[in-house]
């Protein structure tokens, strides 16, 4: 009888995984033209260069030449209330992932149920 092999972790298990299937994020989408897939968000993380930041985005079969328009993207569907949670550091030389405050934004208990741009009329 073969061996079993273990299965991949299910992509809750990682940070990105979670925050793409929380309230918050579905909730952010809205607010987004042309939101990346999730996958892409589950494959970031930490602090990158450009460079590795488009080759990791790459990895998972989308195609990215204007890193800083993705980020830009990235920005307005991450940063919840405005905080800073993916940014440029180093003069544009590194991209920055937040994690403690991506925690935070988004899985807080799943952020206080919701985006606060879904409260305000």
């Amino acid at each position: 009888m073969p061996e079993a092999t273990p299965e991949a972790p299910p992509a809750l298990a990682t940070l990105g995984g979670r925050v793409v299937a929380s309230e918050v994020y579905e909730a952010q989408k809205e607010y987004v033209r042309k939101a990346p897939e999730g996958k892409v968000v589950v494959a970031a993380g930490g602090i990158m260069s450009p460079a590795a930041l488009a080759a990791a985005i790459s990895a998972t079969g989308r195609v990215r030449r204007n890193i800083e328009g993705f980020v830009a993207t990235v920005q307005r569907l991450l940063n919840v209330e405005g905080y800073p949670v993916p940014g440029f550091i180093d003069a544009g030389h590194a991209v920055k992932l937040d994690t403690a405050l991506l925690r935070d934004q988004f899985l807080t208990a799943d952020a206080k149920a919701g985006s606060p741009r879904k409260d305000t009329p």
